[in-house]
């Protein structure tokens, strides 16, 4: 009898893992609270409350041979920089290639992962608030909310981070926002 897993999410992470998991001979079922699949790469017109979004221009910062698949390269005809509508629809030929789609249960949020009793010595996280946060006056907002930058002509913006995701933005959306804004300063580690 095959081992029962569970994959929460049907990003790229995701999807990789099912296949990997049906390779191995496991049992995986697929567990996704939207109505498809893509993660991350979904745009999304309204953003939905904690769920990551990319902003309307986001084109990869790497290139699609490095963001690929190891055993399933991109179509030559796709741009070395891929839009990302061309990422989701990557990762839609992949699901279906290799027949991921049937072990995915859509619209299925997952409530609550309860930790085992060695969890203890496995580790876990802690996230911080940004300090003073809660002094400021204007508008604040995470990553995932940006569209593109209507209604931010004239602002000054602040983009806070450096990590892959940090980086990204202060790349793209600063960019993008120095066209429309005042001022965008830089970055501010945290």
């Amino acid at each position: 009898m095959a081992h029962r897993v569970a994959v929460i999410g049907a990003g790229p992470s995701g999807l990789s893992s099912i296949k990997i998991c049906l390779e191995e001979g496991l049992q995986p079922t697929f567990f996704e609270s939207s109505h498809d699949i893509g993660g991350l790469w979904r745009y999304k017109e309204e953003p939905e409350p904690g769920r990551a979004n990319v902003y309307q221009s986001v084109i990869i910062n790497s290139s699609k041979e490095m963001m690929a698949f190891s055993d399933f390269p991109p179509s030559a005809e796709l741009p070395n920089n891929m839009h990302h509508s061309d990422v989701l629809g990557y990762l839609r030929l992949y699901a279906n290639h290799f027949n991921l789609l049937p072990h995915i249960q859509l619209k299925t949020t997952v409530q609550q992962v309860t930790q085992t009793p060695d969890f203890a010595l496995t580790g876990q996280w802690e996230v911080d608030d940004f300090l003073g946060i809660e002094n400021f006056e204007g508008r604040c907002f995470h990553s995932w909310e940006y569209h593109n930058a209507d209604g931010m002509q004239g602002k000054r913006v602040v983009v806070i981070g450096i990590g892959s995701s940090g980086g990204g933005t202060l790349l793209w959306i600063s960019v993008e926002l120095r066209k429309r804004c005042i001022s965008v300063p830089g970055v501010v580690r945290g």
